[in-house]
């Protein structure tokens, strides 16, 4: 993915480290490669789900629109 490259994210800890601050194209990056890796790793969004990780890209998600 092009965007989460051009921002120098190159592994899960960057990416999830980038969640709370991320606008929203980059947010949009995330949360897609997160709908895609499932395709390839059964069980991601189960542990995603546990870690939080997408209340936060909801969450951010809500922050970015409720300013704009």
């Amino acid at each position: 993915m092009e965007v989460l490259r051009s921002n120098n994210l190159k592994n899960a800890d960057m990416i999830n480290n980038a969640i709370d601050i991320a606008g929203f194209d980059l947010l949009k990056a995330i949360l897609t490669g997160y709908i895609r890796q499932e395709r390839y790793n059964s069980g991601l969004w189960k542990e995603e789900v546990k870690s939080k990780v997408f209340l936060r890209i909801l969450n951010r998600f809500n922050e970015i629109m409720a300013t704009s």
